[in-house]
């Protein structure tokens, strides 16, 4: 479960981050509305990862 969620986090840093960061930039969204995006990109993974380790899958 440690590692899924790991994995998750850095997923989250290293891919999902970067994309909502630029798209938000090129769209100049509020700065509130791209940390609630990134928060809940964040809040997406964490849940899935749990419940696939919660089944062993991975």
């Amino acid at each position: 479960m440690q590692d899924a969620l790991s994995m998750v986090f850095w997923l989250w840093l290293g891919i999902n981050t970067p994309a909502i960061l630029s798209g938000s930039l090129v769209e100049q969204r509020r700065k509130k509305a791209m940390l609630i995006n990134i928060g809940n990109q964040l809040v997406t993974l964490v849940v899935t990862a749990l419940i696939i380790g919660a089944f062993g899958i991975a």
